[in-house]
């Protein structure tokens, strides 16, 4: 199985537990019910953005087609599909080749112009928790030299808000932007 295979597989089954759990917490009656249920919901959103995050610049570098299912979980649970480069947005059902649906028209560049420096920090902390889950932005803090557990904060956007303050204060804000738009090159649209 490829890895957009996997990642297809694994969207849609989070995202049925994301909708099986989101009933349990209209139904329930019991407080405690409907707040695990929450957090379940909370928790598979979560990991549908990581796997979304990683799904959707893969299918535009390799040209193939976003299924119509993919794209419409992508919008529920709140990741932009990128409208600088043409999206195939096709069937579950007709995915059954690489070449299916894909244009004969050249591809837009995959990252506008943008000045790193006037990036607005709210917008690049909002693009930031839509796109990276816990481990990946531990990941994302290694390869900026930190520590995730140095940044002050309890959640992940808490933390998020002062990475970047962070590297505003040391003037290496740009070199943040820039690695993110490396990370998710389909944030350019959001961050403009």
């Amino acid at each position: 199985m490829s890895r957009k295979d996997d990642l297809e597989n694994t969207i849609r089954g989070s995202y049925k537990l994301v909708s099986e759990y989101e009933d349990i917490r209209r139904l329930s009656s019991d407080p405690k019910e409907q707040a695990r249920a929450r957090r379940t919901v909370e928790e598979q959103q979560d990991l549908v953005r990581g796997y979304l995050a990683e799904y959707i610049p893969l299918c535009r570098r390799l040209n193939l087609p976003i299924p119509q299912d993919i794209a419409e979980i992508a919008i529920v649970v709140g990741v932009p599909l990128p409208s600088i480069a043409p999206i195939h947005l096709v069937s579950p059902e007709s995915v059954s080749s690489p070449s299916a649906s894909v244009t004969d028209k050249p591809a837009a560049p995959l990252t506008p112009a943008i000045d790193p420096d006037n990036v607005n920090p709210t917008k690049l902390r909002q693009a930031m928790h839509s796109s990276y889950d816990r481990p990946a932005f531990e990941i994302l803090c290694k390869e900026l030299g930190l520590d995730y557990h140095d940044l002050r904060g309890e959640t992940l956007e808490t933390k998020m808000l002062y990475l970047i303050d962070w590297h505003q204060r040391r003037r290496r804000y740009a070199q943040l932007v820039r690695k993110v738009l490396e990370d998710h090159p389909y944030l350019a649209q959001e961050l403009q």
